[in-house]
């Protein structure tokens, strides 16, 4: 198989799963928005809600409740990864990784928890093409002494030029909204269920099935000058 052929499977999948890149654009340092009520038994973070951003992108969470990322246009997803590698998940299995949720219109139906097992800080990304060094990012529990913040955490992020994912669903369930969600979003309608640890979870899933331990990752890398024009074919 040629390098170039190669290259445009790879990037083939990469559309397929999240469609073309995003040409928005935002800040690589945005201003934290963070939720205060550690202790609610859930907390809402909307994903793409305004443009390439989480919202909140700071969250305190006490042990004991989950966090509910609920998904809007065009095409999302939520990974999580450590303040030292931005756009990359753990390189130990147990970062959770909601899978792309595409999405045309207001909020998807599904949304994507995540159990809070303890206060350790964890940090987020979008898997999306580009997103994670746009500025899609966020953070949970972070240092209260400044340490490490939010905006360090883009600012890394803009640095990376590829943004890798693990092979599928893992350490969190994507599903509907429960009724009885004590969720305070507004929109959309979904379930929130049991699933993995802040930082340790194990694959769960309820649309597809798990892939057991292996923590394969899908790099979004660009293909190169040899593929631009391809890309024009695709409707890019």
């Amino acid at each position: 198989m040629s390098t170039i052929t190669a290259s445009l499977l790879l990037f083939s999948t990469a559309y397929a799963a999240y469609g073309a890149a995003d040409a928005s654009t935002t800040s690589t340092t945005p201003s934290s928005t963070a939720s205060t009520s550690p202790s609610d038994p859930t907390h809402t973070i909307l994903v793409g809600k305004d443009t390439l951003k989480f919202t909140p992108n700071v969250t305190f969470a006490s042990p004991g409740t989950k966090l509910e990322f609920h998904f809007y246009p065009q095409n999302h997803s939520v990974a999580q990864s450590s303040f030292a590698n931005p756009c990359q998940p753990n390189t130990n299995g147990t970062s959770f990784f909601s899978g792309a949720v595409p999405t045309t219109e207001g909020a998807n139906v599904n949304v994507f928890t995540v159990d809070v097992n303890d206060t350790k800080p964890i940090w987020f990304y979008c898997g999306a093409p580009t997103h994670c060094k746009k500025g899609m990012v966020g953070a949970v529990n972070i240092p209260i002494d400044g340490s490490k913040t939010v905006e360090q955490f883009a600012v890394a992020a803009a640095k990376i030029d590829t943004t890798d994912n693990v092979a599928s669903i893992q350490g969190g369930v994507l599903g509907p909204l429960n009724k009885d969600s004590n969720s305070t979003s507004a929109s959309g309608s979904g379930t929130t269920a049991s699933s993995t640890g802040t930082a340790t979870g194990s694959s769960a899933s309820a649309s597809s099935s798990s892939a057991g331990e292996a923590s394969a990752r899908i790099g979004w890398m660009g293909v190169g000058a040899a593929v631009v024009g391809f890309g024009y074919l695709l409707g890019m």
